[in-house]
């Protein structure tokens, strides 16, 4: 799903759900990689980690990133999706 920035921050207020779906869709496209994933939907990291809290797609995410992990794809930096260090497990 291709949004313009401006309707990706549209759809976050007005469209929740097709939100959801396009910022899934670049973790998965990102393999897990926040910076990337903000990247490819045309937004700064700041603002894709204010729309991930707002959305309430943490664990959603977590669960994308853990999927990366598995491949063997993931934020060297061991970022999550919360932009913060994930904790060792």
């Amino acid at each position: 799903m291709a949004f313009q920035k401006t309707e990706i921050g549209t759809a976050v207020s007005t469209d929740p759900e097709r939100a959801r779906s396009a910022i899934a869709d670049a973790f998965r496209r990102a393999h897990g990689f926040q910076g990337r994933a903000a990247a490819l939907l045309g937004v700064h990291e700041g603002t894709l980690i204010r729309w991930i809290s707002k959305l309430g797609m943490r664990e959603t995410l977590k669960k994308i990133i853990d999927e990366a992990k598995a491949a063997g794809r993931v934020d060297p930096r061991g970022r999550g999706a919360t932009g913060r260090p994930r904790s060792a497990s």
